[in-house]
């Protein structure tokens, strides 16, 4: 009797450790790494030129109130290209430093890009998604950001293209096939 119960325990012990284990998942990373699939051969590749998009958007929004104006223009420079550092240089940089005046604070953004609508050897243009706060709060606004790709390669933020939202909207908008 003994023996039997301690049989009847070892198999009900057993099959909760095999219950555990598919439970966890540790059966599919199992059977993934036996396989030779690993999670990071899963993850989709970054878009170098959506990547310049993103972060020359950020570049743009985020200002450090107490770092000043010429931090702010180092930071989106450094992602730009050289003609868009020098349009937001004469352009953008003396209502950054009135807008720091008027909140004395910080501004934040954040950036997605959502689609690319139009792809050139070596230029792109990308809709951009980005919400800021700490000065005006934007919610979620779309820019119709440009790209390009330098001699060395590298894609940077150039521009920001005056294409109206509901215009942008409507380029993300999928257009049904016509019917036969």
């Amino acid at each position: 009797m003994k023996n039997n119960l301690k049989s009847t325990l070892a198999i009900v012990v057993l099959f909760a450790a095999i219950a555990i284990f598919i439970f966890t998942g540790a059966a599919g990373w199992l059977v993934n790494t036996i396989a030779g699939r690993t999670a990071a051969a899963e993850t989709p590749a970054v878009d170098p030129a959506a990547a310049a998009a993103e972060v020359g958007m950020e570049a743009l929004g985020n200002v450090d109130y107490e770092a000043g104006v010429d931090t702010w223009l180092e930071n989106l420079c450094a992602v730009s290209t050289a003609d868009g550092c020098e349009m937001f240089t004469d352009m953008s940089a003396d209502k950054v430093a009135e807008n720091m005046e008027t909140y004395k604070t910080d501004q934040t953004c954040t950036a997605t890009a959502l689609k690319v609508v139009s792809v050139e050897e070596n230029s792109q243009i990308w809709i951009v998604e980005y919400s800021a706060s700490g000065w005006k709060e934007v919610a979620s606004e779309l820019a119709a950001v440009a790209v390009e790709r330098g001699e060395d390669g590298v894609w940077k933020f150039d521009m920001i293209l005056p294409v109206p939202q509901d215009a942008l909207v409507e380029m993300l908008t999928p257009t049904p096939a016509p019917q036969k």
